[in-house]
């Protein structure tokens, strides 16, 4: 057995792989959100927008004309999706403006993303020890 997987191997049969029943632990926490209205820029396969509304918070999705001219101070936070560098032409070219929304003191959260390019070195950590690589880049 290796991970959970089983393979059963004889001359007379092809070969069978049987993987138990995958399990994970559960646990509760109390949320707590600082953050309750956020523009989002949706990344590939998005889903986070639906969890955030289920903790509550008020979840606007950006577009272009919301990233390049709309009224970001009426967020708490802005937050892009897993990718959304890499797939919005749009969020590239309003990076400055986030910039200086983040500059004012409000929040920005960029997940997961390739970042050929992409200026990160202003960046300033508020949570030390939260940053899941070294090698982020986040000063």
């Amino acid at each position: 057995m290796d991970n959970g997987i089983v393979r059963l191997t004889y001359e007379h049969i092809p070969q069978q792989t049987i993987q138990s029943p995958a399990e994970t632990p559960v646990v509760r926490a109390d949320v707590r959100i600082a953050a309750k209205h956020i523009g989002y820029v949706a990344g590939a396969g998005d889903e986070v927008p639906d969890v955030l509304r289920q903790l509550g918070c008020d979840v606007t999705l950006l577009e272009a004309p919301d990233l390049a001219n709309g009224d970001l101070s009426k967020f708490d936070a802005i937050v892009t999706g897993v990718r959304a560098v890499n797939l919005r032409g749009d969020l590239r070219i309003s990076h400055d403006r986030l910039w200086e929304y983040v500059e004012q003191g409000r929040d920005g959260v960029v997940q997961y993303n390739v970042l050929d390019g992409f200026n990160t070195r202003r960046a300033r950590c508020t949570m030390p020890g939260r940053i899941p690589s070294p090698s982020a880049g986040i000063a």
